[in-house]
């Protein structure tokens, strides 16, 4: 848990004792919240960025990914039948805006999003906890001068 130390210290990981069954890496509550807006944002700004700036294409324009290309070219043109056809066929797949993002948005997702995970699950963890500390100071200033509370519909305010 979060002992108070003075807000010296990050918030503790661990799963309380007081949370039985469960599991310290599955977000719940106002941590499901957080990360589901979290997932939202890595997942619409990934597709912003590749539909924007065509990474995969960019990177098709290198020296190293000429080079890649040709060979995947080569190796699949090598192996005859339906793999031949996968690779005629992409050039005309990538052709449309949404169908090659979409196939960075893949790309992309499966290399940076996968080890991201943890990172993502932390992060909802942690600004979890900051929202609960707040509140927790909200309800313990007696609904009186904290700025939370003197905004207007808000579940805290005095009206």
């Amino acid at each position: 848990g979060m002992a108070d130390d003075g807000g010296s210290s990050p918030p503790s990981l661990a799963v309380e004792e007081s949370e039985p069954g469960r599991f310290g890496f599955l977000p719940t509550g106002t941590e499901l919240g957080i990360y589901v807006g979290i997932e939202c944002l890595w997942h619409v700004s990934l597709f912003s960025v590749c539909y924007r700036y065509r990474p995969l294409v960019a990177l098709g324009k290198t020296p190293w990914g000429r080079n890649f290309l040709k060979s995947t070219k080569s190796f699949l043109a090598s192996k005859g039948g339906r793999m031949a056809a996968v690779g005629s066929g992409t050039t005309a797949f990538l052709e449309s805006p949404w169908k090659r993002a979409t196939t960075e948005w893949f790309f992309f997702n499966k290399i940076i999003g996968l080890p991201l995970w943890p990172t993502k699950l932390a992060a909802a963890h942690i600004l979890a906890s900051q929202v609960t500390v707040h509140t927790a100071e909200c309800r313990a200033a007696a609904l009186t001068s904290h700025p939370c509370c003197l905004l207007p519909n808000s579940r805290w305010s005095k009206g």
